[in-house]
């Protein structure tokens, strides 16, 4: 037999791969943990920032890659906080800086006067406004239940809170549903427990202003007191002020002076006056000039819309209205002498379909409120 020699064996080098590919792709971790990664260094460079124009250099740098970054752009509303800012800076900063969270500041004024007796002009209103009311608290609801730590807020509020003894202001004060106290929980439990609240507070703010009317002076409440309620935007939230008004249209209101009445939106002479006017060919606006526009307010109000509701003309004398039954062309001097008023103080959707007439059937109107709330007005 012929002698075999052995051959040698093929070295294995099998594991020594699976080992250097091991160390290669350890090693590639380790770089990858330590490495600073794009949203650290950026977070770094921000906090060596000691003004705003630093700040924004940080920011301009890094947005291409940070912009949707929640970390990041917290870090950057932080170091702003801490400059203390004013709200003009604020505002300055808000215009190159991402636009925080949006919340909703809902506000109701309803008009208590005496046009929720006046069964001849407004029949049923006291049971129209209760449809509407609770047509904005459903949107509201459905506007921010999904959300959770939010700031949206709905209040309604009174014209003339002090009357009758305060008791409207102490009901007002528990119609305030701030969602900004109510944290780490879906907002659907919120509106679980205070649906029934609402309801029954302006059951009784209507029951009380039924036997007490009051003026409903609304010049004097975008004067005196809208602004406390008005929410400015900060770094950290945006915020939509929303105002919803419930009126007949008549802008009137109790005086200490002779006539015991101040009409903002002219006297049924003064208005008879337009009309006879309007029926001889001239425009609204020229019409108008004989009534002295609704005055100027103390303040402006550029981050406010408003949808005015129920606008209803007097058709003839009544109880409440003994000397004024109204003419054919009340809506469009109401319309315009408002709608001047709201350019004046530079509400935002002045120019816009605000102002709305009462309707019989209130389908149409309860659209406009969900409309309203959720943007698509």
């Amino acid at each position: 037999m012929e002698n075999y020699k052995k051959k040698p064996k093929k070295r294995n080098y099998k594991p020594l791969y699976l080992l250097a590919g091991f160390l290669v792709v350890f090693g590639l971790f380790i770089y990858l943990l330590i490495k600073p990664s794009t949203e650290s260094r950026a977070i770094d460079d921000l906090q060596n920032a000691s003004c705003v124009e630093e700040v924004r250099s940080c920011w301009e740098k890094n947005k291409a890659s940070l912009t949707t970054d929640d970390e990041y752009l917290n870090e950057v509303r932080a170091k702003l906080s801490s400059f203390h800012l004013s709200a003009q800076q604020t505002e300055a900063c808000l215009k190159w800086l991402s636009k925080p969270p949006q919340s909703l500041n809902l506000i109701i004024v309803p008009d208590l006067s005496g046009r929720i007796n006046d069964e001849t002009n407004n029949p049923g209103q006291i049971k129209n406004d209760t449809t509407l009311l609770n047509e904005i608290w459903r949107s509201f609801e459905a506007a921010t239940r999904l959300k959770m730590n939010s700031n949206d807020r709905l209040l309604v509020d009174v014209a003339g809170g002090n009357q009758a003894q305060g008791q409207f202001r102490s009901i007002a004060d528990d119609l305030v549903f701030d969602l900004s106290s109510f944290r780490d929980k879906s907002n659907k439990l919120y509106f679980t427990k205070k649906g029934g609240q609402f309801q029954n507070k302006i059951a009784e703010l209507y029951d009380l202003a039924r036997q007490n009317p009051q003026g409903a002076d609304y010049w004097s409440y975008f004067n005196h007191d809208l602004s406390r309620n008005i929410r400015t935007p900060t770094l950290f939230t945006d915020y939509r002020n929303l105002l919803i008004i419930i009126t007949d249209g008549y802008l009137e209101a109790q005086t200490k002076q002779a006539t015991g009445t101040a009409f903002y939106t002219g006297t049924y002479q003064e208005r008879l006056r337009v009309f006879n006017k309007l029926k001889t060919g001239h425009s609204v606006a020229d019409a108008i000039s004989t009534i002295m526009p609704i005055m100027d307010c103390a303040d402006h109000f550029r981050n406010l819309e408003v949808l005015v509701l129920e606008v209803n003309v007097r058709h003839s004398v009544s109880a409440q209205e003994p000397k004024d039954p109204g003419t054919p062309r009340d809506f469009d001097i109401l319309k315009k002498l408002w709608t001047d008023w709201f350019i004046k103080i530079e509400v935002k959707n002045a120019s816009a379909d605000f102002f709305n007439e009462r309707l019989n059937a209130t389908d149409l109107t309860k659209q406009k409120i969900r409309n309203f709330i959720k943007g698509d007005n």
